[in-house]
C-alpha cells in the first residue's frame, strides 16, 4: 500500500481472516489494530469470533478477560433504514418503533416465506463455549 494501513483496514483484515477461518493472520491484524486504538472493542470481539470458530475456548475467555480488565465493553449492534428520506435506527429486539408490532409481523411472515420455499440458515457464527482450548492469546 502506499500509505500505511489505518484501523478501516486492519478491522476490515480480521473480519476477512474470520471469514476464511485464518487465526494466525486475524491474531496479526488485530493487534495491529489494538496497537492504534488499545479500546477499539470491534478487535477484540473479531478476534474472539475467529478463536470461537477454531474451537478456541479458553483463547475466547482470555479475550473476554482482557476486554473487562481494560473496562472494554462490545457496543451494540444496530441496524438503520432509510425510508421516506427518514432514516430508522433499531438494535436487536428493539420494540421502540411506532410501528413495531407490523414490522416484527411482516418480519415473521417473511421467515415463513422463505422457510417454506427451503431456505436454512448459516449458524456457523452462532458461537457458544462448548470446550475448552490453551495458547496465549495475542502471542
Amino acid at each position: 500500500m502506499p500509505v500505511p494501513p489505518n484501523d478501516l483496514v486492519w478491522r476490515s483484515l480480521v473480519s476477512a481472516s474470520r471469514t476464511h477461518n485464518n487465526l494466525e493472520l486475524s491474531r496479526k491484524a488485530a493487534n495491529h489494530l489494538l496497537e492504534l486504538d488499545p479500546s477499539d472493542d470491534s478487535a477484540y470481539v473479531l478476534l474472539s469470533n475467529v478463536c470461537a470458530i477454531n474451537g478456541r475456548w479458553e483463547d475466547v475467555g482470555d479475550i473476554r478477560t482482557k476486554m473487562k480488565s481494560n473496562k472494554i465493553k462490545k457496543k451494540p449492534g444496530c441496524s438503520w433504514v432509510k425510508v421516506n428520506n427518514k432514516v430508522n435506527t433499531f438494535g436487536m429486539g428493539d420494540q421502540s418503533h411506532p410501528q413495531a408490532v407490523q414490522i416484527y409481523g411482516k418480519l415473521t411472515d417473511l421467515r415463513k416465506m422463505i422457510k417454506d420455499i427451503g431456505y436454512v440458515p448459516d449458524t456457523s457464527f452462532a458461537l457458544h463455549d462448548t470446550v475448552g482450548g490453551s495458547t496465549p492469546m495475542f502471542g
